[in-house]
């Protein structure tokens, strides 16, 4: 079974939508929403062409971060991958201990988790854990304490050029970034050098992702 993480660009994002390619057909869990296309990001994941996009139909938030696909009705998987989250939003110690065993028993409780057993989820038990990460999700900036930042958790390119047409379309700070995100967006094209963020930037990054994704502030 195969679970690719290839990068996607965006012409050929447009390629497989067209081409109806949206997986197997596997049952949500949750109900009977029905995804817009087969999850692919643009210039970070496609899906295999037999995996089942799910969206979760009581999502909490306006966007997806980890999202989840089946491969078939038994075995499921998140991107990005969840690894350790359980630890990461204090899931694996809180006071819920039915959604602490869920997160234990697929290998979210540990820094090091098995792929063989995150990478095999029960499609509903996925769907809980994405449905809990997105409840607790909050962007923010870290602090490398050399004038360099980062948001965290990382987001795909695609959720920050929403960010950069939208909340922060005329914001001065990440006006730079933003153009040259955007602009390889227009062309079809995947940003080839790593851009390190100033801390101020990743500050109005983070600040901005949660504004498209509908966080709370």
């Amino acid at each position: 079974m195969s679970r690719p993480g290839v990068a996607l660009s965006l012409l050929s994002a447009l390629s497989l939508l067209s081409a109806g390619c949206f997986g197997s057909g596997v049952d949500n869990p949750t109900g009977t929403c029905k995804a817009e296309g087969d999850g692919s990001r643009w210039c970070y994941h496609a899906p295999d062409p037999e995996d089942t996009y799910l969206p979760h139909c009581d999502a909490p938030l306006e966007r997806e971060l980890w999202r989840v696909f089946a491969a078939d009705e038994t075995t499921a998987y998140i991107i990005p991958r969840p690894d350790a989250q359980g630890l990461e939003l204090g899931i694996c110690e809180g006071d819920d201990a039915d959604l602490a065993e869920l997160f234990e028993s697929n290998g979210l409780c540990e820094e090091n988790g098995d792929p063989d057993v995150i990478n095999a989820m029960d499609p509903a038990e996925a769907l809980a854990i994405s449905l809990a990460m997105h409840e607790r999700l909050v962007f923010s900036a870290v602090d490398y304490e050399d004038g360099s930042g980062a948001v965290s958790p990382w987001a795909p390119d695609d959720d920050r050029v929403a960010a950069c047409t939208g909340p922060l379309a005329a914001d001065e700070t990440v006006g730079p970034y933003c153009t040259d995100l955007v602009a390889a967006a227009a062309n079809g094209e995947c940003m080839t050098v790593a851009v390190v963020l100033s801390l101020e930037e990743a500050e109005v990054m983070a600040a901005g992702l949660n504004e498209v994704y509908g966080i709370a502030d």
